[in-house]
């Protein structure tokens, strides 16, 4: 097929799954019409008037849903072929982790629209293919089999159990890392899979931790540190930024979500860095991406079983394989139905953004709100205690 045909295919394609998403959407903003309910919809961040504009429905379909499969490879040397019971949580990270790779790569206002411009389509499919459902690690790096491989050899997480949120965390940083330890020796190319991963633990983000994945050193003493202006990010420069997606599991509540983070979980995905929060109810885990209304939060659900993309050579694919990672329907929970389990996903691609993003969090607690989580200027620093100090 020459070019002009796959731009003609591309073009047709897209139009009709936006034609669909349309009708959709259209219903749907007409089912709240008719209830007397007035309700604006958002979008990591980004504020819609209602589900049926143009705008919202191109932002709604370009965000990357990732499902539960089947027919795929088998995962090492097991009888597993299908995902189907127990991968929510891995395909909810995947899609936190796809979400953010597509902005780093395309910018926060890419759209499915623009895939018939040929280095977005190619940069869309670079990203889309590393997560095909593989055991070939080189060229699907972020696949479920690599995922599940890792989790299993450095946290004991037996393949077909389900993953917690710290596990999905600790399994994403992981192969992020070990992706870019790879590349950097056999092929240092610039490419849209370069990203960086921290875990923030216990519920607390602290900034040198983050400068030294940079490269970086922070100036000044840890007691300077710890005393200046927390929304100010400082650091001597030794490389360029590398953007790096911040994921934080949190625990917000004992059997139920608490409704004192209620109204912070909004404020978060109200966040321009916030690429989404995977979560949801007890071993059945969501996707959730933005906000409807003062008490509803809308996600992607993993849990449709499709048929696996065919593998073939990694960079060989076209948008429309990809057709299947995406959903037309928007759906939408109350906030007194997530499960308190859940890890929240940033990306920083600039300084600026990590610094915008280290001011806003430290608004939210001090306007009243019950913070999610801390952001620290500095480590703690622990005085070892003798027997003859007690």
């Amino acid at each position: 097929m020459d070019g002009d045909a796959v731009l003609s295919e591309t073009y047709y394609t897209l139009r009709e799954m936006a034609t669909s998403t349309f009708s959709t959407l259209a219903q749907w903003s007409r089912s709240l019409a008719s209830n007397g309910e007035v309700e604006t919809v958002s979008l990591f961040g980004d504020h819609y008037p209602d589900a049926s504009s143009s705008s919202f429905l191109a932002h709604w379909t370009s965000v990357p849903r990732v499902t539960y499969r089947y027919s795929f490879p088998r995962i090492r040397d097991t009888e597993f072929t299908s995902d189907v019971g127990w991968g929510c949580m891995i395909r909810s990270g995947q899609m936190v982790l796809a979400t953010a790779l597509l902005r780093a790569a395309l910018g926060r206002g890419w759209r499915l629209s623009s895939l018939t411009e040929q280095n977005t389509r190619e940069t869309y499919c670079t990203v889309m293919s590393a997560f095909l459902d593989s055991p070939d690690v080189e060229n699907f790096p972020f696949s479920l089999h690599n995922i599940v491989a890792v989790a299993e050899r450095l946290y004991s997480v037996k393949i077909g159990s389900w993953f917690a949120p710290t596990t999905i965390s600790q399994s994403i940083k992981t192969v992020i890392q070990t992706r870019r330890t790879n590349v950097a020796l056999t092929n240092p190319t610039p490419s849209p899979l370069n990203i960086l991963c921290h875990v923030a633990m216990d519920g607390t983000l602290f900034i040198p931790d983050v400068l030294d994945l940079q490269g970086r050193v922070p100036t000044g003493s840890s007691e300077t540190l710890a005393s200046s202006n927390p929304t100010t990010v400082d650091g001597t420069l030794a490389l360029p930024w590398t953007p790096i997606l911040l994921l934080i599991p949190l625990r917000l509540g004992v059997e139920s979500l608490n409704p004192v983070y209620h109204e912070s979980i909004l404020a978060c995905l109200g966040l321009s860095s916030c690429v989404g929060i995977a979560g949801g109810r007890p071993n059945s885990s969501l996707y959730f991406v933005g906000t409807r209304g003062t008490n509803e939060v809308l996600y992607l659900d993993p849990h449709e079983s499709r048929a696996a993309v065919p593998i073939r050579s990694a960079n060989k694919y076209t948008p429309e394989e990809f057709a299947s990672y995406h959903q037309h329907q928007p759906r939408s929970v109350p906030l007194s139905a997530l499960d308190p389990s859940m890890v929240i996903g940033f990306l920083c691609a600039t300084k600026e953004e990590f610094s915008e993003l280290c001011k806003d969090v430290n608004e939210m607690s001090c306007d009243g709100r019950q913070p999610l989580f801390a952001i620290e200027r500095g480590r703690p620093e622990f005085v070892d205690i003798s027997d003859s100090d007690l």
